[in-house]
């Protein structure tokens, strides 16, 4: 009787960059180095490709309602053993920040509204993170900011995966020590292109819509309040922004 042997090579998410949430949506092509495929779909917005080999190869991926996005599959970034990568999609119809900025490497924003979720104590031994969690939100997003007081900058945490209530370990140690109360909001990734163009989408779910944006550029960390109904093109400006001098805080591993 002959075997056969089937290996997963590659699983993909496909998030929502404004809710966080699965994409759901059926209407979508992929293609291999500019060659189209099909890959297998699973439920949550997961699809997946079998005896695929794993050489390096850049993926393109047109979904109904969202931009168009172009990324290249690096399998020395990815587990050996289940390959996986979360792809964050820009909706179409939505509330813009865009423009170009010399310079600019990565984009990012929380939004800021009435925190649901705070830094209660940081052991960074273990590299645990308890919450004062009042409304019972479980951390599912992956990424998140945790807020200054002054809320002018955030530190960005990843979680790999699913996350208690109570308590929440990133990926790697923070950075700055975070204060009690500090919030900890999720993170809207955006995306930035090889010639300097920025974008990030928000959904027009309120009257204000307020965000602290991150973005990096000259080597440096910049943070700028933007407002998105009333934000024209080219909004970020490193003048207007609150930079990051590198400064941190000692945490206490003892």
């Amino acid at each position: 009787m002959a075997i056969i042997n089937h290996r997963l090579d590659l699983v993909i998410r496909l998030i929502d960059a404004t809710t966080g949430r699965p994409v759901d949506e059926k209407n979508v092509s992929f293609a291999k180095d500019g060659v189209p495929i099909r890959m297998i779909e699973k439920d949550g917005g997961i699809y997946y490709l079998i005896n695929a080999g794993r050489e390096n190869f850049e993926l393109t991926l047109n979904i109904y309602g969202y931009e168009v996005k172009k990324l290249t599959i690096d399998y020395g970034e990815l587990e050996e053993r289940i390959p996986e990568k979360l792809i964050w999609l820009l909706p179409k119809n939505a509330l813009s920040l865009e423009g170009t900025l010399k310079g600019i490497k990565s984009l990012c924003a929380v939004r800021l509204v009435t925190p649901g979720c705070f830094v209660n104590s940081y052991d960074a031994r273990k590299n645990v993170i308890t919450l004062f969690n009042p409304h019972n939100r479980v951390m599912q997003h992956h990424l998140y900011g945790i807020l200054d007081s002054e809320r002018k900058s955030f530190e960005k945490i990843y979680l790999k995966e699913e996350d208690g209530l109570k308590t929440i370990s990133p990926t790697e140690p923070l950075r700055r020590n975070p204060g009690v109360n500090d919030p900890i909001e999720r993170i809207i990734p955006g995306e930035v292109f090889e010639d300097g163009r920025y974008l990030l989408r928000m959904r027009d779910d309120a009257d204000k819509i307020e965000v602290l944006v991150r973005f990096e550029a000259d080597d440096r960390e910049y943070f700028q309040k933007v407002e998105l109904h009333g934000a024209g093109q080219d909004e970020l400006d490193r003048e207007k922004a609150f930079r990051d001098e590198g400064k941190e805080t000692e945490v206490e591993t003892q």
